[in-house]
């Protein structure tokens, strides 16, 4: 579990189930005193159904159309 501090920001990497079960868990995250990211590295195709769908969403929004 990598943990990236900045000033106005935090960012945690995690690669395993226990990674993030322990993150869950940390004091730093739940204080949530800064803005935090946290990316979760999985295998292509272990994505949860309720993530992809929010990502193909997500991706919809913010394509740009050319006037």
């Amino acid at each position: 579990m990598g943990d990236l501090t900045h000033h106005r920001s935090r960012s945690y990497t995690v690669k395993t189930a226990d990674e993030l079960s322990a993150l869950l868990e940390d004091e730093h995250l739940n204080k949530a005193d800064k803005i935090q990211l946290v990316e979760v590295v999985m295998n292509k195709h272990d994505a949860p159904r309720a993530l992809e769908e929010q990502a193909k969403l997500t991706g919809a929004s913010n394509q740009y159309t050319l006037v």
